[in-house]
């Protein structure tokens, strides 16, 4: 452990109505400025305000401001914004109301992760120690034939890659065991209370035990980095399947897949466990016995890499493949964390099984955090104009702006999904 400054970033209202009020953060954070009752700064008796009039993204030191499409504009230093990193100093301003921004520095510590076991494997401790991975480097798979980075396993070929990092097919060494490895590389430096957060929080996968979630078995770190070792799902490619399928095909079997993902859901949100990052990629289908089935991945990872703030910031035009299936409180706090976020989530993937588009129409010439915050979304019918009517209906409730309009759970959710997964006489027009 090493000493290091540890970044805090403030906003200070220092002109209009709530002038003097500070806001202060220490961790990975949101905040919303606008008319609207649910902005973290809420002015609706200022006509200049949008409803949502911009977003704050905060990871300190890291500052990211986008403008909701607001009609009058956010303005930093006086420069109209659509969106850009702040630094100390800048000041915001929309109307009379200016904020000004702080970044300060407050002693900490950083953790140096222990290399891995050199006994049980016969690596060199210096070389653990000193190859550290980095978002900008990685590990090639040549490196990796030649440097094994997670004690006790051999990594054989990677599977597939995301933004947390890497998943690899690996064994175990002491059973010969085939498990899946998943290497997690932060994007910055730890401190202490950071990694121990997002190790303490990461290990509750250990307690869902559902044949429908994917089986976690240990946790740790090695090289600078995380590895999370779970069961190995061999999958089929799901949207190759939905390709082939007649529309009444596609139908019952996207039905089906969903029905058994709101089944590991009924089971974690009894335990009080929300996934927060249900999309496609999330979702393991395999085919065993000729029938398919499905496994829920990653479960709360996204949630608790993030709010341990090792995730990079969320920038607009980037994210659109994942924006899609968050929900509009999940924007304004991305600390929401309750299970009619998983709701809207099952919704938006089903939208997009069915219909192979996003709920939102996402333009470049618009904000896509500001559509999902302000916008209706694109009915499913446009896309699927013979889709059952009692179809589209569930996956509309399923994708309500308020989440009290939501199904109120997943299995309630499931049951009135449940007759679409299995085949009936012809339903569509």
């Amino acid at each position: 452990m090493s000493d290091h400054a540890e970044s805090q970033v403030s906003m200070l209202v220092i002109s209009g109505p709530h002038e003097g009020r500070r806001f202060e953060f220490d961790r990975h954070d949101t905040f919303v400025a606008g008319r609207s009752s649910e902005a973290h700064l809420s002015l609706p008796e200022d006509p200049r305000f949008s409803r949502f009039h911009f977003r704050l993204e905060v990871r300190p030191p890291e500052c990211y401001l986008v403008d909701l499409d607001s009609r009058n504009g956010t303005r930093v230093n006086g420069e109209r914004v659509s969106e850009c990193f702040l630094k100390t100093g800048d000041v915001i301003q929309v109307g009379r109301t200016k904020f000004r921004v702080e970044i300060s520095q407050v002693a900490s510590q950083t953790v140096v992760p222990e290399a891995g076991h050199a006994e049980s494997d016969g690596m060199d401790e210096r070389l653990l120690a000193e190859t550290r991975l980095t978002p900008e480097s990685g590990l090639s798979w040549d490196h990796l034939e030649e440097f094994q980075p997670v004690p006790g396993y051999q990594l054989l070929e990677e599977l597939g890659r995301g933004a947390m990092g890497a998943v690899y097919r690996g064994v175990r060494k002491s059973t010969s065991e085939q498990v899946a490895i998943k290497l997690i590389v932060p994007q910055r430096a730890g401190n202490q209370r950071d990694t121990q957060l997002f190790l303490r929080e990461a290990s509750v996968l250990s307690s869902l035990d559902h044949p429908r979630i994917v089986k976690f078995h240990e946790l740790g770190m090695a090289a600078g980095q995380f590895y999370l070792v779970m069961e190995n799902v061999p999958t089929v490619d799901f949207a190759k399947v939905l390709c082939s399928q007649s529309a009444e095909s596609k139908l019952r079997i996207s039905c089906g897949i969903i029905c058994q993902v709101l089944e590991a859901l009924e089971y974690a949100h009894s335990l009080s466990y929300v996934h927060r990052d249900i999309k496609p990629a999330n979702i393991l289908v395999t085919k065993p016995d000729r029938k398919l089935k499905c496994k829920l991945a990653d479960f709360g990872l996204a949630k608790n890499f993030t709010n341990a703030g090792f995730s990079e910031i969320t920038r607009d035009g980037e994210a659109r493949g994942t924006l899609a299936f968050m929900p509009p409180e999940q924007l304004i706090d991305c600390r929401f964390s309750k299970p009619a976020a998983d709701i809207y989530s099952v919704g938006a993937t089903l939208y997009y099984f069915l219909a192979g588009k996003y709920p939102f129409d996402f333009t470049e010439d618009r904000s896509a955090i500001a559509q999902i915050l302000q916008d209706e979304i694109v009915p499913i019918q446009h896309h699927c104009p013979n889709i059952p009517a009692e179809v589209a209906t569930i996956i509309h409730r399923s994708l309500s702006r308020e989440p009290g309009d939501r199904f109120s759970s997943a299995g309630e959710m499931r049951e009135m999904l449940l007759p679409f997964s299995k085949r009936r006489e012809s339903t569509f027009s």
